[in-house]
């Protein structure tokens, strides 16, 4: 019976055995699993950190973009401003260019149309 309780303990050990190997190797299998999740999420972490980067560097160039178009309409409201001025000046200085001109033109008419009616007359 001494010999049989032995046999026992020892098949009793090795199911032990066996069992305490096959979770060690199920522990490595997970603590491999465990190191590729870990890089795996650095990586997604450095990629979010980039992301994140240029994110930040575009809302910066978006900021910038929108204060140069904030100045390029400023600038255009004045031009326009100033191109309107100079339209009321222009059509200003047209009735003055074409006023003097009426009276030059009657003026020439007039000594004209004596000098015109003067070889006229000599002409017959």
């Amino acid at each position: 019976m001494g010999a049989l309780l032995n046999l026992r303990t020892v098949q009793k050990l090795a199911e032990y055995h066996m069992a305490l190997e096959a979770a060690d190797t199920e522990v490595s299998r997970l603590k491999q699993e465990s190191l590729e999740w870990r890089k795996r999420a650095a990586l997604y972490k450095l990629k979010l950190a980039s992301k994140e980067e240029a994110v930040v560097q575009r809302q910066e160039n978006i900021s910038v973009l929108e204060g140069l178009l904030q100045a390029c309409v400023g600038e255009r409201e004045e031009l326009l401003h100033r191109c309107s001025q100079l339209q009321q000046q222009l059509q200003q200085w047209s009735a003055v260019c074409q006023s003097q001109h009426r009276a030059r033109v009657q003026e020439q008419v007039r000594t004209g149309h004596l000098y015109a009616v003067g070889k006229v007359g000599s002409l017959r």
